[in-house]
């Protein structure tokens, strides 16, 4: 069990896009004949620690419902509130007198992160085309 002790935090005006690790793992399947099972990991440095995002205080629109959630009550959506999927919008308006920059550095963090994945799964596609 990981406790808030022994968690290592990063100031994101300290996160080093080189130390961020995406790579492939393989499982065996579990029962015969089944494919192996891929896994796209993202990890940061060395040891390749998990990585948590926590932002700093900003302004919040009003949480939505994912994707796949969006016609709930409907036949094809969740039948409980507790099955839904929702999504908070996180705005660049500072809150509680934060600095921006550092709301904007978590920006880039994500997409520093967003960018990272999007090229490694570019870069290792099969050719369908043979």
């Amino acid at each position: 069990q990981t406790t808030m002790a022994s968690a290592q935090f990063i100031d994101a005006a300290d996160f080093d896009q080189k130390l961020l690790v995406v790579e492939l793992h393989y499982t065996k399947p579990v029962t015969e004949g089944l494919k192996l099972r891929t896994t796209l990991c993202t990890s940061y440095g060395p040891s390749r620690r998990a990585i948590a995002l926590i932002a700093p205080p900003m302004a919040a629109d009003w949480p939505m419902l994912g994707p796949p959630d969006g016609n709930w009550g409907s036949k094809f959506g969740p039948d409980t509130p507790k099955k839904a999927v929702f999504q908070l919008g996180l705005a660049d308006r500072a809150l509680d007198g934060v600095d921006l920059q550092r709301v904007h550095r978590f920006f880039e963090v994500l997409q520093l992160i967003d960018e990272r994945v999007c090229d490694f799964v570019f870069a290792n596609q099969r050719d369908l085309s043979v």
